[in-house]
């Protein structure tokens, strides 16, 4: 089996990719599942989507996450299921969700952690508010073949949408991810 795992945020930066899948790469790995990371932000785009000014740094980011999302829809055939976490972009009309459903008629897990279907813009980046599609969480439900939801209110929202949705909590690999000892 192949795995394409669709997400917002470069591998290893983002704690909702970190704790919702990221951790069980190793897993997957040690049962032979082949997988991959398509993020719609690279590294350097990271570093300063969330910072204040860098508008041409910002525009160009996602200019290039979206040019990225169009290479992606020419490899996502390779792959047996897609799995999407939050969203493969973060503005305008799902069109590449669209895709992996109705062009390629892949398999798609949803994935979602929070409640992004309810209107939420940075003080740093409110310009694009209006470039935001917030009815896409509902669409993107109701194409996934199972959607992986958060806690039971996320689980409740999806199911208006889909009957095929599971109640995934995020979880922390305490192996991995551990306070050390604050006394000898």
């Amino acid at each position: 089996m192949k795995i394409l795992f669709v997400c917002p945020y470069p591998t290893g930066t983002a704690a909702s990719q970190r704790f919702r899948f990221e951790q069980y790469f190793p897993l997957l790995q040690a049962l032979g599942v082949a997988y991959a990371t398509a993020p719609f932000l690279s590294h350097r785009a990271w570093q300063v989507l969330y910072r204040k000014g860098h508008t041409w740094a910002k525009i160009m980011a996602v200019l290039g996450g979206f040019l990225r999302r169009l290479g992606w829809l020419f490899y996502v055939g390779r792959y047996d299921l897609v799995f999407v976490h939050r969203e493969a972009t973060p503005l305008g009309y799902p069109f590449f969700e669209w895709a992996v459903r109705f062009l390629w008629r892949k398999p798609m897990v949803f994935d979602f952690d929070d409640a992004i279907w309810l209107p939420n813009t940075t003080d740093t980046n409110g310009w694009v508010a209006w470039l935001k599609f917030h009815k896409k969480t509902a669409l993107i439900c109701r194409w996934a073949a199972t959607v992986s939801a958060g806690n039971a209110y996320l689980a409740d929202y999806a199911r208006q949408f889909n009957p095929n949705v599971v109640i995934n909590p995020t979880t922390l690999d305490t192996e991995q991810w551990h306070n050390p000892a604050v006394w000898p």
